[in-house]
């Protein structure tokens, strides 16, 4: 997950996403983590969204901020953006990203345009893992023309607002955390 300081929304949705694998014993080899286009080292997730992530049981007290420059992109298979700005940033880091790399609107919106015959019925082995996660991002890339992105497609930044914001933002993640895992990673076991 990737946004602009690595403290409000990479942070939390990647902690939603975490908390969904873990529903998915055979994922347990899948790693999710967060980074940010303008990130310093160190820095605490914002109070707002260390709020939200208490009030859905989850917890960002260890989390602290990277900047994407650090992480090797190469070997990510997928990387979420909070804005389509931000994925041009990441897309310009290395050659061969561009097809890895997705606004989480857009790749909600790209999932849900796949036809029937690539969903779950066909996978037989490629329940979980990265496997699948690779193949579901190609087909997710393959539909990208069929996404006309707009500006309301970017997730907007809580950072400076009040507690709705960030209640709005946990309320679309936890949604957007269900259907990337459904499609993504498979059905949960439990």
């Amino acid at each position: 997950m990737v946004c602009t300081a690595n403290v409000a929304r990479s942070p939390l949705l990647a902690s939603m996403l975490r908390q969904e694998v873990r529903r998915r014993p055979e994922c347990s080899e899948l790693t999710i983590a967060s980074a940010g286009v303008d990130a310093r080292f160190g820095y605490p997730a914002a109070t707002g969204s260390q709020r939200m992530a208490v009030e859905m049981g989850l917890s960002l007290a260890d989390h602290r901020s990277q900047p994407v420059s650090h992480v090797d992109l190469a070997s990510v298979g997928l990387i979420l953006t909070m804005t389509r700005s931000q994925s041009l940033v990441v897309s310009s880091a290395g050659d061969g990203l561009a097809p890895r790399i997705f606004a989480v609107r857009e790749l909600v919106r790209a999932l849900d345009r796949l036809p029937l015959d690539t969903r779950e019925e066909l996978l037989g082995p490629l329940r979980c893992g990265a496997d699948r996660l690779a193949w579901k991002t190609t087909l997710a890339n393959s539909h990208r023309p069929n996404t006309r992105f707009r500006p309301s497609m970017d997730v907007p930044d809580p950072i400076g607002g009040d507690h709705r914001e960030f209640q709005r933002l946990a309320e679309e993640f936890q949604g957007v955390s269900r259907v990337l895992a459904a499609s993504l990673f498979g059905p949960a076991s439990a």
